[in-house]
């Protein structure tokens, strides 16, 4: 019983911080966050319209992405940049040599994560991302490069502009939720 209220409780903490840091760097409060050399701004217009309505609605942030195939390129050219980037060596070095699973897991993952099929629960079962990363030390900087390589790899798909900054918005919530250290 102790136990299980420990972990309660560990969980409750985990959940009040990454709150506290969201309303930090809530983007609705036209807070700027840097992200590598790249400083994301708040481009997003005041009134929703119907193309920024159509992305997070049911199946539709999904399709913009190209469906599996779609998602497991943006995922290749991902882990293409975590490879080449110098600010990217720390997380690299969190991976392992191969990389054929992690690639499989974030391919999995981001399809259920943008309204498609829940194929990582299918393989993998289910899955809380900070606990799934409270194993590695995280701070701004490793979740700053995460988002890097996301961005030079959504650069490098046919997205629609409006899709690609939907997404590294999107993006950032898990990114930062993943983040154990200051």
């Amino acid at each position: 019983m102790r136990r299980i209220l420990r972990d309660f409780f560990s969980f409750f903490m985990c959940c009040l911080r990454s709150i506290r840091r969201l309303i930090k760097y809530d983007r609705r409060l036209n807070h700027n966050f840097a992200v590598g050399k790249l400083v994301l701004t708040d481009t997003s217009p005041q009134t929703p319209t119907s193309e920024t309505l159509r992305y997070g609605h049911q199946d539709t942030s999904y399709k913009a992405a190209g469906e599996f195939e779609g998602i497991k390129q943006l995922v290749d050219h991902f882990y293409d940049a975590m490879e080449t980037l110098p600010e990217a060596k720390t997380i690299r070095e969190m991976h392992p040599a191969d990389l054929t699973e992690s690639r499989d897991k974030l391919t999995r993952f981001l399809c259920g994560w943008l309204g498609g099929p829940k194929l990582f629960s299918e393989k993998y079962g289910s899955i809380r991302i900070p606990v799934a990363h409270r194993h590695l030390e995280i701070g701004p900087a490793e979740r700053d490069a995460w988002l890097l390589c996301m961005k030079v790899a959504a650069d490098q798909q046919d997205y629609a502009e409006s899709f690609k900054q939907y997404l590294l918005e999107q993006l950032y919530v898990p990114a930062e939720r993943s983040r154990n250290r200051d």
